[in-house]
């Protein structure tokens, strides 16, 4: 099996776990995309953690993702 094939295996493996987790779907064949923004992540931890965090961007406007990367990070402690 070569490193393409495995990476595309753990791809979909995490895309679904995610949507397990979160109840909403998660495009597997371009998971980077699909994750870019921070609002699936955002969900994720809320679901596994709830309320830590209190606000998720829905704009698809690029100067909005960082903040969705900021509440993930710090929440990321918690989590260990």
């Amino acid at each position: 099996m070569s490193f393409a094939e495995r990476a595309e295996g753990v791809q979909k493996t995490v895309a679904d776990w995610i949507a397990t987790v979160t109840g909403n779907a998660v495009d597997d064949t371009d998971l980077q995309a699909a994750l870019k923004d921070g609002q699936v992540l955002c969900v994720l931890i809320n679901k596994l953690k709830p309320g830590s965090v209190r606000k998720i961007h829905s704009s698809k406007r690029t100067f909005l993702c960082p903040s969705a990367g900021v509440y993930l990070l710090s929440s990321l402690p918690i989590h260990g």
